[in-house]
């Protein structure tokens, strides 16, 4: 039978794990988003970089952006080969769109926080969006260094979303499965571990109880039975405390009356 002193260590152990595995859990979680959104990004950069050297090859050419109609079903393809594209778009040096996988855009305006995004010197990528969606671009600019507008793609965060709940998911249930299995190996291991220092302290209270017995010559409450909960082994030691007490009394009695 499991003892009070053996559930409560073997809680407080448990209790420490579960807590271990809730911090490994949030960590590792927090670094996989990190991970996959660098990942996700990487993938969008590339389309985009390749999207560039296809346009930059007919801008050296000296064409206009508006005359490069072939690149319409380009971003068709783009937009058609991934769910999470929510749109892939042409701007010119306006800012306007000209070509776009979602026909509603083109000629519109960018976003102000998209404008906003894109650097001075038209160098490198910029990046924009919100909580629903995020934006990676890219300038173009022709071979005599003129800006001649850029190319975007926005896609979907859900895709992202959805993948550090899979694998929360996933976490939950492992972290729960080997909280729930070392939890019953360490009620095991401090069951092992306690059961010699609960038999000397059994046999202790059994030789104190009897020592008692024989000193105030009269029958004594048997101690607290073993099996049951260490928890009241506090309860033992305060009767044994006022047990002794009443046979050092008897004693200063009889040394009174001596």
């Amino acid at each position: 039978m499991l003892s009070g002193l053996t559930l409560k260590v073997t809680a407080t152990l448990v209790a420490v794990l579960a807590a271990t595995m809730a911090l490994t859990m949030t960590l590792g979680v927090n670094k996989f988003e990190a991970a996959l959104s660098s990942v996700v990004e990487s993938r969008y950069r590339f389309l985009v970089d390749d999207l560039k050297r296809t346009v930059d090859a007919s801008l050296d050419l000296g064409l206009a952006i508006r005359d490069l109609n072939s690149l319409q079903s380009l971003l068709d393809d783009v937009r058609a080969r991934d769910a999470a594209i929510l749109a892939v778009e042409i701007y010119d040096e306006a800012g306007s769109v000209v070509f776009s996988s979602d026909r509603t855009n083109i000629g519109q305006p960018l976003p102000q926080d998209w404008v906003s995004a894109v650097p001075e010197d038209d160098l490198g990528t910029w990046r924009a969006g919100g909580e629903r969606s995020a934006v990676i671009g890219v300038a173009l600019v022709d071979n005599i260094g003129s800006r001649r507008g850029g190319i975007l793609i926005e896609y979907a965060r859900d895709a992202i979303a959805a993948e550090r709940s899979a694998i929360t998911d996933r976490l939950l249930r492992d972290g729960g499965l080997l909280t729930l299995s070392f939890g019953c190996l360490l009620m095991l291991a401090v069951m092992l571990l306690l059961r010699r220092p609960r038999r000397h302290l059994v046999e202790a209270t059994q030789a104190v109880h009897a020592q008692l017995a024989a000193d105030s010559g009269q029958p004594l409450d048997p101690p607290p039975a073993p099996a049951g909960l260490l928890a009241g082994f506090a309860q033992g030691t305060e009767t044994a405390r006022a047990q002794l007490d009443a046979a050092r009394k008897a004693v200063e009695k009889l040394d009174a009356g001596g």
